[in-house]
């Protein structure tokens, strides 16, 4: 499942070349309820997620 979701209306489809430009509305959306998801990172070009960092302890 996905972390969330979004249902769109389309409102407009414009040609552009050979490829369309699709405008949408939402209509609803929502998430998958995972309490331990973590988001998506983009740094460096490249994707990573975050990471839980623990603290050092110091005797």
């Amino acid at each position: 499942g996905a972390v969330a979701w979004l249902e769109c209306r389309m409102v407009d489809r414009i040609p552009a070349g050979d490829h369309h430009i699709v405008l949408a509305a939402p209509v609803r959306g929502g998430h998958g309820g995972r309490d331990q998801s973590r988001p998506l990172l983009y740094h460096d070009r490249r994707y990573t997620s975050a990471t839980e960092q623990k603290e050092e302890t110091k005797p």
